[in-house]
């Protein structure tokens, strides 16, 4: 079960005498740390070093309530999340992106196309390529994509199966992303059946 709380570490007191106010992710039997933009004094302070300020602890129970939200929501794509992963899951849950999606359904592949900016101008998005193996669940590729071919130069996602391997093309910010991505997408496929379903393009 993932957890969320607002802590405050008394070894970190700034030159300027305050704290960093912190969200601390605990998943897994692990925790990371995510700073806010909130700042605290030892006068809004207990003894306990708990925030004693009603007008930042409302605030913060607000953050705390939106993460909690997003966590469950996740439902049992939580499972595919180590610590690190959540926690960057729930710093850029609300980034923005830069484009305009739409689905198709083509034969056996699921095509996700996107309207970009030409050359990822705007975009911090990067195309990757994963590949997983469900019979070992340790063994992934991520790779970023440098070039194209002609027929995938717009894709979002584009999901395959090639040796029985699950192949995903996607954009994503980082490689973990992507990987999270690829986990929680067959997932889905597995659970609703279509991964039984998607034809081997292997080249025979």
């Amino acid at each position: 079960m993932a957890t969320v709380s607002a802590v405050v570490y008394q070894d970190q007191k700034k030159a300027d005498g305050t704290y960093n106010v912190k969200i601390r992710v605990f998943h897994k039997k692990e925790r990371r740390i995510l700073d806010t933009t909130h700042f605290v004094t030892d006068r809004q302070l207990d003894k306990e070093f708990k925030i004693k300020d009603k007008q930042l602890v409302k605030i913060l129970d607000e953050i705390l309530d939106d993460y909690r939200e997003s966590i469950s929501q996740l439902g049992p794509k939580l499972d595919f999340f180590n610590v690190e992963e959540l926690k960057n899951y729930l710093r850029d849950k609300d980034k923005e992106v830069d484009f305009i999606a739409f689905c198709t359904l083509k034969g056996r592949y699921t095509i996700v196309e996107k309207e970009l900016n030409p050359f990822f101008v705007t975009s911090d998005l990067q195309p990757y390529l994963v590949v997983l193996h469900p019979w070992d669940e340790k063994h992934v590729m991520v790779e970023p994509i440098y070039a194209f071919d002609e027929e995938n130069d717009a894709f979002h996602e584009v999901v395959s199966k090639v040796d029985e391997a699950f192949f995903m093309y996607m954009y994503a910010a980082t490689w973990q992303e992507a990987e999270i991505k690829a986990r929680v997408r067959f997932k889905e496929m597995e659970d609703n059946g279509e991964w039984l379903l998607l034809k081997d393009t292997t080249d025979k």
